[in-house]
């Protein structure tokens, strides 16, 4: 029911905010199951490239898939944030 709202972009764009802001990352590394479309559209519309590929086991599936490994530079979210209209605030 709360697919397609935006709500995933969302946390994923405050949590890279946080990551290169304040814990000064250069780059964020994460992946998706090659099943899970949604995900994919997901990061690469917020910046993260696919680099790789690796079998990983998926405990609710009782099986190993393959694992789409993505990257996530500053640079590239950039990119992404400039373009959008929104404010993450982040108390400390």
């Amino acid at each position: 029911d709360y697919q397609n709202l935006g709500f995933g972009t969302e946390a994923w764009v405050a949590r890279a905010k946080f990551a290169f802001d304040y814990l000064k990352a250069d780059k964020l590394f994460n992946g998706f199951f090659e099943f899970n479309k949604r995900s994919k559209k997901m990061q690469e519309k917020i910046g993260y490239t696919i680099v790789g590929e690796k079998l990983r086991h998926n405990p609710s599936l009782k099986m190993d898939v393959k694992e789409i490994l993505t990257v996530l530079t500053k640079q590239d979210f950039e990119k992404f944030y400039s373009k959008q209209d929104c404010v993450v605030i982040i108390k400390k």
